[in-house]
């Protein structure tokens, strides 16, 4: 058999520089808003959560970041809580920071690890090329737990098996930490590579974006995870096929970041026609739910001193807000929707995947200056993609709050089951 090639990939933001969603591992109804995901397949993902107290409980959906924040206050609630009194009693109450910020920020939110196992094309059954995978990475969770448990606190893995490219592949996220001088657990990845004895590889030199501990740290999960998969029978391809990236030409790694950024984008456009489908959906049938509408007749004269009788409605202040805030929030996701589908034409007609490295010499002066151009659209489009999705969560609690939610999905309900009795009807 031939090798295998097996990847190992770290980081806690995106290309955009926002932290990564926690429940696009764990939480199905998030999965379900994603527009590369097989949903007949989602029920086959696996999750286990680690608590701090050691234990690991396997459990299947559930909100990551509500369980990865209710972790960081037992990790580290009583170190910044210390914290934020020292700044207090120093004059500074502007630094003081809660958990919940501590955990999102993206210096302190945790670190999170992909582990993969061949691709779809590698000879070896999905099933078998799985569970290697699986084995492999518990057995390196566990080695990383006996030898650093008091610096690296695993939170959550979710193994995936339902995504419509790629391969199975297994999300670890844990967070990097260490102990301050005052006694408390504190976030610190610095100080934890510190206390791990792990340096950047060159020690010779200043450390830097290509010369920190992270990179050391990141080539030693990287071996162990070859060596464990070795050990299971699988011949693993080492061979790094492209030069490092402190020998590899400045132009060429940026366009090889701008092929993620495509990616990436293309990810994000799917999910929010996603969104946009289903907020259509919503506002198809939201004007068929009932609303109390009173109206009483108010007589007025005109000009000629005739008098007429005009009728003036009188809708409940609740009915109102609920109306405006469905309509912010459909125009919200329908113009960021629009401004993405343009945004995305004009990037695959600029920049093409399949001949993009055969004419990186001549494209690449090109390449940088519009990817300069066109990240500071994306930041934006993103950052729109989020407000509307929260919008969207929002309008929910909105709903649930004034007691309609029920209602309006008992409507919809019943409105598929009149379609599909429908169609049922039309194809007899």
């Amino acid at each position: 058999m031939a090798k295998m090639k097996a990847t190992i990939r770290n980081g806690r933001t995106n290309s955009a520089g926002r932290v990564f969603n926690p429940n696009h591992n764990t939480r199905k109804e998030t999965r379900n808003l994603e527009g590369h995901i097989d949903h007949d397949r989602t029920a086959q993902n696996v999750n286990f959560k680690f608590f701090a107290n050691g234990n690991v409980e396997k459990c299947d959906s559930f909100d990551a970041k509500e369980f990865e924040q209710s972790q960081y206050e037992i990790l580290f609630g009583d170190g910044q809580k210390a914290k934020n009194d020292r700044y207090t009693k120093d004059g500074h109450p502007e630094r003081c920071k809660t958990v919940k910020e501590v955990y999102q920020h993206p210096k302190t939110c945790p670190m999170e690890t992909i582990f993969q196992l061949g691709n779809r094309q590698t000879e070896m059954s999905p099933e078998a090329r799985k569970q290697i995978m699986i084995a492999s990475t518990f057995e390196l969770i566990e080695q990383l737990r006996q030898k650093h448990g008091e610096n690296i606190r695993f939170l959550d893995l979710s193994i995936h098996n339902d995504e419509s490219v790629g391969s199975e592949h297994a999300h670890v996220r844990y967070t990097l930490s260490a102990t301050d001088k005052f006694g408390f657990t504190v976030p610190n990845q610095s100080k934890a590579f510190q206390e791990m004895g792990i340096e950047r590889p060159d020690t010779s030199k200043k450390e830097g974006k290509y010369n920190n501990p992270l990179i050391t740290f990141s080539e030693m999960l990287r071996s162990t995870f070859y060596d464990l998969c070795e050990q299971k029978g699988v011949s693993i391809d080492r061979e790094v096929k492209n030069p490092s990236q402190k020998h590899r030409d400045i132009l060429e790694y940026k366009c090889e970041q701008l092929q993620k950024s495509v990616a990436e984008l293309t990810a994000e456009r799917n999910t929010l026609r996603d969104q946009n489908s289903i907020t259509k959906t919503i506002q198809a049938h939201f004007d068929e739910v009932k609303i109390d509408i009173e109206a009483e007749v108010i007589p007025e004269r005109t000009r000629k001193g005739q008098v007429i009788e005009v009728a003036k409605a009188k809708v409940k202040k609740t009915d109102l807000d609920w109306l405006i805030d469905r309509a912010k929030l459909n125009i919200g996701i329908k113009t960021a929707y629009d401004k993405l589908q343009r945004f995305g034409k004009e990037l695959w007609r600029d920049v093409s995947m399949d001949n993009i490295v055969a004419d990186l010499t001549e494209r690449a002066e090109t390449a940088e200056r519009r990817a300069r151009e066109k990240e500071a659209v994306a930041k934006q489009l993103t950052d729109n993609l989020d407000r509307a999705y929260q919008d969207l969560h929002e309008q929910e609690e909105f709903m649930r709050r004034i007691g309609v939610w029920q209602r309006f999905c008992n409507f919809i309900k019943k409105f598929r089951e009149r379609q599909e009795a429908e169609h049922s009807d039309r194809t007899r």
